[in-house]
């Protein structure tokens, strides 16, 4: 699977939203996971698998590129491509020049 995704995902810090005791996701991440619905394919592969990312930011401000990794394979697992997150057996995390708007280019193989 190999696509680009015209936005950037939330970082940890951004995912989950607190209300006492209750933990849920943050409407940022809700909608991030719908627009990675619409454009990544439902296979439900059972695979061992291997994620490149490159993460094109907006902008020039300092981040830490592994706090968007949580809400990226979240979503490749909640629109279908793989059953469960605990199949990514490699992760190659790039970040990419700045693109207006952000940009995530995603690239899932078979291992």
């Amino acid at each position: 699977m190999d696509c680009e995704i015209a936005t950037i995902p939330p970082s940890v810090n951004h995912y989950w939203v607190a209300s006492g005791k209750r933990r849920y996701l943050s409407d940022k991440a809700r909608d991030f996971h719908d627009v990675v619905s619409m454009l990544v394919p439902r296979i439900n592969t059972a695979a061992r698998l291997k994620l490149d990312v490159t993460f094109h930011f907006p902008d020039r401000v300092r981040r830490d590129i592994d706090n968007y990794l949580k809400a990226t394979i979240d979503s490749l697992v909640k629109c279908g491509l793989c059953v469960d997150d605990e199949q990514f057996d490699q992760l190659i995390v790039r970040r990419g020049d700045v693109v207006k708007g952000g940009l995530i280019k995603i690239k899932v193989l078979e291992i």
